[in-house]
């Protein structure tokens, strides 16, 4: 076996929708091998590699010291690492390891670290334009919610707008999991329409098929550190969900090159009215005419992976 690349997820669950989209699109372009428990690393600990590539929840503590052996023993292999967020700080070991021996190319979705990082080489990548899919179907009809949904992970930089959109207001959905659902309760954020987890995004039958409308608010950070547009953004625009905006997100879609004014609410009040104003198909063929800028995100995507990522493997 000549060299090899790998691809070290070893975690506990999946890895975040970005990077397995990443790693589908991956797996059409370079040949390598998916490492998922400490067994699997250590047959091929003799091997010589070419490449490590490591995903964003590689810090996370489970077989942090085995990890850390491995990297620490292939001292040749360029080592690539993805990270989608920004606000991850790195394990100490591995901080340590970094510092020594810096990663060869960081990938990252936002423009900014809040946290230190040692790296050779660094780029952006829209990897979230992967969560666009494009079912070349009108699910317009099949709607049955008029009420607004936010769903998303559960973030300190977003606790602002989730009291201001979701604390004691009856007319939107959030869809959180359990484990989230307990931290707004530690924050004292009443949601009074909890609804299971969106499920089987990415196929027709997708529970998100049938609302109307979405929420789309981001991190306080992000408002001066600009982030690609979340997942969410791709989603609703595949699914036929018309999406609102807090005001406060109007620098990060400047950014992108889209104008959402239009889409703009202020408050929770002003977010139903636009919901009960009944022109979801108006809005509706507004917002698909974003799925251009897709288009545009996707072929610059394959245009910085063919010219920058793929020379590491």
């Amino acid at each position: 076996m000549g060299k090899i690349n790998l691809i070290l997820h070893l975690r506990s669950g999946d890895s975040t929708s970005a990077f397995r989209y990443f790693v589908n699109y991956l797996r059409t372009k370079v040949k390598f091998i998916e490492i998922r428990t400490v067994k699997e690393m250590s047959m091929i600990d003799d091997e010589e590699i070419n490449t490590i590539f490591i995903p964003y929840n590689f810090g996370l503590l489970d077989n942090i010291i085995e990890k850390a052996k491995f990297i620490q023993k292939h001292t040749e292999a360029k080592i690539v690492r993805f990270l989608n967020e920004y606000n991850l700080c790195e394990n100490g070991s591995l901080q340590k390891i970094f510092q020594e021996r810096p990663v060869d190319l960081l990938i990252t979705n936002y423009e900014r670290e809040k946290t230190k990082r040692y790296y050779k080489n660094r780029l952006m990548l829209n990897c979230n334009c992967l969560s666009y899919f494009d079912f070349n179907t009108d699910f317009s009809m099949i709607k049955k919610y008029d009420i607004p949904l936010y769903y998303g992970t559960f973030r300190l930089g977003r606790l602002n707008y989730l009291r201001k959109y979701i604390h004691d207001n009856d007319y939107i959905f959030l869809s959180i999991s359990k484990k989230n659902l307990r931290k707004l309760k530690k924050y004292q954020i009443n949601a009074k329409k909890i609804i299971d987890k969106i499920k089987n995004i990415g196929y027709k039958n997708s529970t998100l098929v049938f609302f109307k409308h979405s929420l789309y608010i981001e991190d306080e950070f992000t408002h001066q550190n600009y982030n690609y547009p979340a997942n969410r953004f791709y989603e609703c625009l595949s699914y036929d969900v018309v999406q609102f905006f807090d005001s406060s997100c109007k620098n990060t879609f400047d950014r992108y090159g889209l104008d959402v004014s239009k889409f703009m609410v202020n408050s929770k009040e002003e977010l139903k009215e636009r919901c009960q104003k009944g022109n979801y198909l108006e809005l509706l063929k507004g917002q698909r005419q974003w799925r251009d800028l897709v288009k545009r995100d996707f072929t610059e995507f394959e245009k910085i992976v063919e010219e920058k990522i793929l020379p590491y493997f």
